[in-house]
């Protein structure tokens, strides 16, 4: 049994496979080109004349892949479409334990709680704004950990940071100081510093 992760971003496709030992046995990065769906099928051709075909192994996709790769597993991407962002999460760290050099599961973490901000703090738009906080750090942890995908991590990272918490909204916060803790609430629950 071997385990594929593909991202297919808007200017290139990242693809690994791993062994049961969490040995990476096959990696390479491709354009995307126009077509992410004509990517998926390039992506697979390659897995399979590496002895990784998707059909008998597991297979999960991010990024555009999410829709187009068509032999991937959709577990994750279901959880994340129907908000079931906790058990989503649960799956992206069971990736990151298995590989701590892949950075996708950490976007997807980022992606989920940006997603959540407003919906966590729905009557308080500085402290879903502070949200982004923990997103920006999922963004840049990828970027830390995986070169594959630091371009567009430092990309969701930028523009996460247009939205966070004016110096003037974080002083004026109750719950809110620069430098200091703040643990966000709902099904995140993870600390974060105001910057």
């Amino acid at each position: 049994m071997k385990f594929i992760g593909i991202d297919i971003g808007s200017t290139c496709a990242k693809t690994v496979v791993m062994n049961e030992n969490k040995e990476i046995v096959l990696e390479f990065v491709q354009p995307t080109g126009w077509s992410s769906v004509d990517t998926a099928e390039e992506i697979r051709k390659k897995l399979v004349e590496n002895d990784a075909d998707p059909a008998e192994n597991v297979c999960v996709a991010t990024g555009y892949g999410r829709v187009s790769v068509p032999y991937a597993d959709k577990m994750i991407t279901v959880l994340f479409e129907q908000n079931n962002m906790s058990k989503a999460r649960q799956y992206c760290q069971k990736a990151i334990e298995t590989n701590p050099d892949y950075g996708a599961p950490y976007i997807l973490i980022g992606n989920m709680y940006a997603k959540s901000a407003k919906s966590i703090y729905p009557n308080d738009a500085v402290l879903a704004k502070a949200v982004y906080y923990a997103a920006i750090d999922k963004f840049e942890k990828a970027r830390q950990v995986d070169q594959n995908v630091a371009e567009d991590a430092g990309k969701l990272a930028n523009t996460y940071r247009a939205h966070l918490p004016s110096t003037e909204e974080v002083f004026m916060h109750p719950d809110l100081e620069k430098g200091k803790a703040f643990k966000i609430g709902g099904w995140i629950g993870e600390t974060v510093t105001i910057r």
